[in-house]
């Protein structure tokens, strides 16, 4: 099956390209992995499985609950700082009230997750250093 996707995707690709160009439109041609991609969801969900290890590990990250709060302060938190971090020069820094604005938002979102999450009981990114060894995550 791959030494055929190999030798005939070089061969039909082009022509199939230029027939959906010349008839339709160039955009079309995005579209063409559509039915590629369901065929393969389908005949990938029929065939692979999962491990029973892995079946077992996925029924508990279904019974955790999740940190919409952290995931929240930290989304806004960061993405404020890429927007200071990508437009900043092109705004003269803080000579730009957008800047400033984003800024706060940046550090009142980075410290709120900070703060969040050394009080939270499921937190989305561990911050407490555990000797015990009841922290997987935990780095001391």
């Amino acid at each position: 099956m791959y030494g055929m996707a190999v030798v005939l995707a070089p061969a039909i690709g082009p022509t199939l390209g230029g027939y959906i160009t010349d008839n339709y439109s160039w955009h079309w041609i995005f579209f063409i992995n559509v039915p590629v991609g369901i065929i393969s969801h389908l005949l990938s969900s029929r065939m692979v499985e999962d491990p029973p290890w892995n079946r077992d590990a996925i029924q508990r990250a279904k019974s955790t609950p999740v940190d919409y709060m952290g995931l929240g302060l930290v989304a806004v938190g960061l993405g404020s700082l890429q927007v200071v971090l990508d437009k900043g020069q092109r705004e003269d820094w803080f000579a730009s009230h957008f800047i400033q604005w984003f800024t706060a938002l940046a550090v009142v979102g980075l410290l709120g997750f900070v703060l969040w999450e050394w009080r939270e009981k499921n937190p989305v990114l561990n911050l407490q250093c555990s000797r015990t060894g009841t922290s997987p995550s935990a780095i001391c």
